[in-house]
């Protein structure tokens, strides 16, 4: 997931970070995740894939 603008919560598992715009981020989709905008609006950019 890259950040486009804003800011973003990124929780994978136990894991949390925050992304900021321009930020990328890999993380594991087979943990329960979430994925939120803590400061308002935020716009991202989300590739899935089959591996």
């Amino acid at each position: 997931m890259t950040a486009i603008s804003g800011t973003l919560q990124v929780t994978s598992g136990s894991d949390t970070t925050l992304l900021y715009a321009g930020d990328t981020a890999r993380y594991d989709a087979n943990c329960p995740q979430a994925i939120r905008a803590p400061k308002g609006r935020a716009m991202a950019f989300l590739i899935f894939e089959n591996s």
